[in-house]
């Protein structure tokens, strides 16, 4: 599913009418199975350019993120859990690949996000081909 996928580290959020940063990238979530959720963005979800995050030397991919996103039907994702794992550096500019991302659980609702810390009230769980599941 496509959509667009940002990282929100700002520190006050405003209460109710909460607005994504200024960074935010295109990409494509595949949720079709149980244990291969991941994401491709089209640009770094950071705001640090791509060449130099997965260069010769860089730390490694960071991880585990926190990815906040909306789809098309602007149905709102918190993609928990995730580690970058893989990125395409087209050419060394700003903002130039694609990059992967693994996640660990899918929370979806709409005009919501939710951190790992974040408590709930109401949780429902929903089953893909239950009998490959079990």
């Amino acid at each position: 599913m496509n959509g667009e996928w940002w990282i929100d580290d700002r520190e006050d959020l405003p209460e109710g009418n909460y607005a994504p940063p200024e960074h935010t990238v295109a990409g494509t979530l595949d949720d079709s199975g149980a244990d291969r959720w991941s994401l491709e963005t089209i640009g770094g979800i950071s705001d640090q350019p791509l060449h130099y995050r997965w260069g010769d030397d860089a730390q490694g991919p960071p991880g585990p993120a926190t990815i906040w996103g909306v789809n098309t039907d602007q149905k709102s994702f918190s993609l928990l859990d995730c580690y970058a794992f893989q990125a395409r550096i087209i050419l060394p500019g700003l903002r130039e690949g694609a990059e992967r991302w693994r996640i660990g659980a899918i929370a979806s609702g709409t005009g919501i996000w939710v951190k790992p810390e974040t408590l709930v009230d109401e949780i429902t769980v929903e089953y893909r081909d239950l009998a490959a599941w079990v």
